[in-house]
């Protein structure tokens, strides 16, 4: 995934948000991130590609900070 990363300058908006998602699914979450905001900030972007980049982003900040509140009372 690595050579992913190094070559998203390259890449277009719709490549980036699919290699987000990939990084995503593999619970690479710091990499998604990036790989997903690189896709929304992208001056190519279309509407539709920002807004689910960020959508994506949200879940993994959701995943993120989920908590299970039944595991803190023992």
């Amino acid at each position: 995934m690595g050579n992913i990363l190094q070559n998203s300058m390259k890449q277009s908006p719709e490549q980036l948000l699919e290699n987000g998602l990939a990084l995503m699914k593999t619970a690479s979450f710091g990499d998604a991130v990036n790989m997903l905001r690189s896709a929304a900030e992208h001056p190519e972007a279309s509407d539709a590609v920002r807004s689910k980049a960020l959508a994506a982003i949200d879940v993994i900040g959701e995943i993120n900070g989920f908590v299970n509140v039944d595991l803190m009372n023992p």
